[in-house]
This record gives C-alpha cells, structure tokens and sequence, in this order.
C-alpha cells in the first residue's frame, strides 16, 4: 500500500505526495500534481559549487559568457554552456534582488 508523505514537492511545492518505491537506498515520492518523482534528502549538484562561483566572479569582471565556459571547460575540464552560466547569474541577480527588498521593508517598519 502506498502512503502519503508530510513533505512539500521541491518542484511545485505541493504537499500531494505520494511514497514510490526507493532510489539509490532512499525513499522514492510522487507528486499528484506535478508527476514528478523526487528523492527523500536529493541534495546532489549537477556542477561544483566553485565553477558557479568562478562563473559569478568572471562575469563581474567583464567576460562574457561563452569567455566563461571556455575558462570552466580549461579549469575543470567540463562543458558548460554559456546558457546555464546566463541561469546562474540571473538566479544569482534574483537573490540578491530579494535580499534588498527585505533589508529594505526591515527599514520601512515603524517602531512603537
């Protein structure tokens, strides 16, 4: 019998899932929502921390982003294209962005 989980679906959010099976020695879910199967504790990175880092650094020194692909393919010898290097900093931007606007409402907050 399948059983219904307490988590939140990591793609949508939903709280619609259902257990499905084990993957690699870790509970299995399904969201109803989605369709999506997601791993229990699935804390793997496509890429190393460092290369997003270099990326981000690279960009905010001026070097464009097929500049930066070819400087992370020389350094750890992967092919990372420039679209994914564009996601980084955009997502990236938006943190940032966000981190503004609540510093910001922590200041707009009248003290009684």
């Amino acid at each position: 019998m399948l059983g219904v989980c307490k988590m939140a679906c990591k793609f949508r959010g939903s709280d619609t899932l259902r257990k499905n099976g084990f993957t690699r020695g870790k509970q299995s879910y399904f969201c109803k929502n989605c369709g999506k199967n997601q791993v229990e504790g699935d804390d793997r990175e496509k890429h190393h921390p460092v290369a997003k880092h270099i990326a981000t650094v690279l960009y905010l020194e001026g070097c464009g982003f097929r500049c930066i692909a070819r400087m992370l393919r020389q350094i750890f010898g992967i092919k990372i294209h420039d679209p994914l290097i564009i996601h980084w900093i955009r997502k990236l931007g938006l943190m940032v962005e966000n981190t503004l606007h609540r510093e910001e409402k922590k200041e707009m907050i009248p003290l009684l």
